[in-house]
């Protein structure tokens, strides 16, 4: 079993296992600007057009390629989402057991990050509502980050490596202690 409450704090880094939320991927191709403004009033959210552009809270949405996207949080209606998709090809699926999330803060965030991914973190090449899809000690992971109270990253992989990762974030943070 995966522990829910796994922590890590030192003095300007705290790493925390997220609490489970909604996952969903969404797939359109060929859709043209009403299909998409449909799918956004179903969303109640607007879609970031560009790749490694993310926007919102609840749901959070993370542009990963054209026409591919990453939703957190609850989306309102799969069903009114597949509707306002129809006329393109579009695909909606669920993976929310599949991920899991790791919310890092603090001052040293970045730095801890940086240990394990070629990603420029600084907040000038990765400001607030970006995201990417990169390795970090490698597995594959996306960064988000979201801005708001808590500044600092949000990060999604397959909740596969959930024991790699915690064992390589106490690891690589030793020098914070």
């Amino acid at each position: 079993m995966v522990d829910q409450s796994w922590r890590f704090v030192t003095e300007g880094l705290v790493v925390r296992r997220e609490p489970a939320r909604s996952i969903h991927m969404l797939r359109v191709r060929g859709a043209e600007a009403a299909q998409l403004a449909a799918l956004e009033t179903a969303l109640g959210v607007e879609l970031p057009r560009q790749p490694t552009h993310a926007l919102g809270a609840a749901p959070r949405v993370l542009a990963l390629a054209p026409g591919d996207w990453m939703l957190v949080g609850a989306v309102r209606s799969a069903g009114a989402l597949a509707a306002a998709a129809a006329p393109a090809l579009a695909h909606l699926s669920e993976v929310t057991d599949g991920r899991v999330a790791f919310g890092l803060a603090g001052a040293r965030a970045g730095d801890l990050l940086a240990k394990g991914t070629p990603v420029d973190l600084h907040e000038r090449a990765f400001p607030v509502d970006r995201c990417a899809q990169t390795h970090l000690a490698q597995t594959h992971v996306l960064i988000d980050r979201p801005g708001g109270q808590d500044a600092g990253f949000v990060l999604y992989t397959d909740i596969s490596y959930v024991a790699h990762l915690t064992a390589w974030f106490q690891a690589a943070a030793a020098e914070f202690l």
